[in-house]
């Protein structure tokens, strides 16, 4: 609410143990253009409270996620 005429990318890498618990979410300061701490900090606080499901492999998961932002008009 914040931010509403603010446009970029927010990236988030995850690290996901094998039953789906989340092991690590974090913003990946390279790949972001959004420059807004509050965002991203509530953007983690989200990933944290979600779960995920099991690997359909067994093992554990990292993966990347790229969330973009579109100006309001």
């Amino acid at each position: 609410k914040e931010h509403p005429g603010e446009s970029g990318r927010v990236t988030l890498a995850f690290d996901l143990k094998p039953d789906g618990a989340l092991r690590t979410a974090e913003v990946v300061a390279a790949e972001t253009t959004l420059a807004a701490p509050e965002v991203h900090a509530c953007m983690l606080e989200l990933a944290r409270a979600l779960a995920y499901p099991p690997s359909p492999s067994g093992r554990a998961t990292e993966f990347r996620y790229p969330f973009e932002f579109k100006a309001r008009r």
